[in-house]
């Protein structure tokens, strides 16, 4: 089954839909998730910004972010969805847990 269709499934069952899963620190979360997650605020919204730091002198060139903007994570959700750039405006799928953070 796809996604697609469990959403059919349990929308015809008269079943909640979760929201998709991902790591709290995905860097294909689009803006809108960053902001819902900040508002939320709790363990998920502390691990993605710990885990933003963390990556941030992993390269002797340069800087990492989990945030396509390539700004600390607290400073990028602040920016209003249509201030960026439509590129960092994204909704890509996990690909299998395996990412570049």
């Amino acid at each position: 089954m796809t996604r697609a269709d469990c959403i059919a499934w349990l929308k015809a069952n008269n079943l909640e839909v979760p929201p998709k899963s991902s790591c709290v620190f995905c860097p294909y979360h689009g803006i809108e998730v960053w902001k819902d997650m900040k508002r939320k605020g709790g363990d998920d919204w502390s691990r993605a910004v710990e885990v933003d730091g963390m990556v941030r002198r992993v390269r002797r060139d340069f800087d990492l972010f989990v945030h396509p903007a390539r700004v600390p994570l607290e400073e990028a959700v602040n920016v209003p969805a249509g201030d960026l750039p439509a590129e960092f405006e994204f909704d890509r799928p996990c690909d299998g847990g395996v990412c570049f953070t």
